[in-house]
């Protein structure tokens, strides 16, 4: 996800690859609910969760133009990544309305 292996060595396309699989294997639905877990989201205020989410989208947005090695790996990286902005914008949507419930309430 850095692109750094942590030690001196060629980028060969083979490399490369290895880095594409790496990075696409780390975005997964299961790894929405370690992230989120990790992060003690579900004890955060609405307020908190609303900032959470914001700062996660523009970061995700911003791993769009991550350069990818291959063609296939280009194409299975933006279906990831569009499963986690899709995850994260409807949860966005979501704690909007919670948040407009709350001020009626």
């Amino acid at each position: 996800m850095d692109d750094e292996a942590g030690f001196d060595g060629e980028r060969t396309p083979f490399a490369l690859s290895v880095g594409d699989a790496d990075n696409i294997d780390r975005f997964d639905a299961y790894r929405i609910h370690e992230i989120l877990s990790g992060d003690g989201f579900l004890t955060m205020a609405l307020a908190e969760k609303r900032e959470y989410i914001e700062k996660r989208l523009t970061r995700l947005c911003k791993l769009k133009d991550m350069p990818i090695a291959t063609r296939t790996a280009e194409q299975l990286w933006k279906e990831r990544l569009s499963l986690y902005i899709t995850f994260f914008e409807r949860l966005a949507d979501q704690i909007r309305c919670s948040e407009s419930i709350t001020d009626i309430m």
